[in-house]
């Protein structure tokens, strides 16, 4: 489903997210799902992603956001110029409305990690606006749950601005760059998801006195959805 500036897909292919297969083409292998399936959101990076944010795109200077490599990019830029006169808010509440619309309001798929509802990945581009984006978007996802899909997750570089209370049942983790931030984090109600050069363990590590988990599929190409 599309609407200016979000989109909403019953089915990803990313293959960090759920596992996919190839089919060849003429040109090149096309990845197509296997299942367990996995719907995701995308909105605005320019609209609802912070200035703070390091890996954020500047006029002439491209960032280093994953979403803006790849084929990603074009979904990014189409988002970003469908959104350029609306409100950020307005983002946001377009894309509660998209997963409240999913599956004609109906039941949700039960084909999600091990055989329960559909999972949801929120933002795979994008983030929320303030406080109104995050409660927009926990309700939404008290609806998805209602329907029978499985609990929603994401990531956020809003953490010191919007307490994690204000997601309601959304899994969210704090992105951060800086080991020193994990305990503002944690006073903020999240746990952190810190983005490293290079992992010094594939198994668990002590940084800072916290445990830190590798994630299994940067590491071994494992899923843990």
């Amino acid at each position: 489903m599309k609407t200016p500036g979000v989109r909403f897909e019953p089915v990803t292919v990313n293959r960090k997210l759920a596992p996919c297969g190839w089919t060849p083409t003429e040109s090149r292998p096309r990845p197509h799902a296997l299942g367990p399936f996995c719907s995701v959101t995308s909105v605005s990076l320019e609209a609802t992603c912070p200035a703070t944010c390091p890996w954020k795109s500047s006029p002439g200077q491209l960032g280093a956001c994953y979403v803006e490599a790849g084929f990603q990019k074009f979904v990014a830029a189409r988002l970003d110029k469908e959104a350029q006169n609306l409100d950020p808010a307005e983002v946001l509440r377009a894309e509660a409305e998209l997963i409240r619309k999913s599956f004609r309001r109906g039941p949700i798929p039960q084909d999600g990690p091990g055989g329960r509802g559909r999972a949801l990945r929120l933002h795979v581009a994008g983030d929320i606006e303030g406080r109104a984006g995050a409660e927009a978007l926990a309700g939404a996802s008290e609806n998805w749950l209602e329907r029978g899909g499985s609990r929603p997750w994401s990531y956020t570089h809003r953490w010191r601005e919007v307490h994690r209370r204000h997601w309601g049942p959304i899994s969210v983790l704090a992105s951060i760059e800086d080991p020193k931030d994990m305990s503002a984090v944690a006073k903020m109600g999240y746990a952190p998801a810190l983005v490293v050069a290079e992992f010094p363990s594939e198994t668990a590590f002590k940084l800072n006195g916290w445990n830190i988990v590798p994630c299994p599929f940067e590491t071994k190409q494992i899923l843990v959805c």
